[in-house]
């Protein structure tokens, strides 16, 4: 969590310094949290809201980073070597999860809807 904290704190600058470790502890947890309900299969329409929560929050902070001419040096799925990337870059990773979380997120509702009715007993 330490790295990225200082991560956090280096390029966004944009949370009290109060708040940075507890993000930097919460996001991963977060991002952890939405993986095993989207791999559980029970609860794969939360796990999908979830992703969605966390693409709008990176999307905007990509935006913000982006507006103000930040240079962006993430460790974004599963680290590598992202110094220097832009926050353009960023915000078109961003924007694809989003996409993909929104259409697993209406596959998701539509199978819950489609086991509801199919569930109902017929008047006669």
């Amino acid at each position: 969590p330490t790295g990225v904290a200082v991560e956090i704190e280096a390029i966004f600058q944009f949370f009290p310094d109060m708040l940075v470790n507890g993000i930097a502890i919460v996001v991963p947890m977060a991002e952890l949290a939405t993986a095993g309900l989207l791999l559980s299969g029970r609860w794969s329409r939360q796990g999908a809201l979830l992703s969605i929560l966390l693409a709008l929050g990176f999307a905007a902070l990509f935006a913000w980073a982006g507006l103000h001419g930040r240079q962006v040096q993430c460790s974004c799925f599963g680290g590598g070597d992202y110094a220097g990337t832009s926050a353009g870059a960023g915000l078109a990773r961003a924007m694809i999860l989003l996409g993909v979380s929104i259409v697993l997120y209406g596959t998701e509702l539509r199978k819950g809807l489609h086991g509801i009715v199919l569930d109902r007993k017929s008047p006669n």
